[in-house]
């Protein structure tokens, strides 16, 4: 969730950040701005109840993947499906 992920972000490796498109608009940018500074890739394309039930709770604004190849596959995944829309 955000709380986590604020105080998280600067002490651990994140590889990639997934933003809920309904989260605030001071949250976007926060987070936003962190990847683009940090090179971090991200998705910005579910509601925070979506990603809340992926991880069994009722919302959530936004999550950090710290596993690398976890990363790298939810991105994968994510822009595969993007194609095919």
């Amino acid at each position: 969730g955000y709380s986590k992920c604020d105080e998280q972000r600067n002490r651990k490796a994140i590889f990639l950040f997934i933003i809920s498109n309904d989260a605030s608009i001071s949250t976007k940018k926060k987070f936003k701005n962190h990847c683009v500074l940090k090179n971090i890739q991200f998705i910005e394309d579910f509601s925070k109840e979506e990603l809340g039930a992926s991880i069994g709770r009722e919302e959530v604004k936004i999550l950090a993947v710290t596993d690398e190849n976890m990363a790298k596959k939810l991105y994968t995944l994510y822009e595969g499906e993007k194609v095919k829309i």
